[in-house]
């Protein structure tokens, strides 16, 4: 249902909410124990902020990106 939202407000022009519909949809994944996908959902919303030039939207998610766990073949 998390992933329905972000890809249905993906196709909106609203950058701004789209980027918050990925902090959202990060929660949901960290919650749910899939660390990679919350990882690439703070990517894609610090890129959408930054695109926007929401530098401190940028800044609060690259917080918590670095927050989320290591993930992948190193960690």
């Amino acid at each position: 249902m998390a992933r329905e939202a972000a890809n249905s407000i993906a196709r909106s022009d609203n950058i701004t909410s789209e980027a918050e519909v990925l902090v959202h949809l990060a929660e949901v994944m960290r919650a749910a124990g899939d660390a990679d996908d919350a990882s690439e959902a703070l990517t894609q919303a610090v890129a959408l902020h930054q695109e926007k030039g929401n530098i401190l939207n940028a800044e609060q998610c690259r917080q918590l990106l670095a927050n989320e766990p290591a993930t992948g073949a190193g960690a």
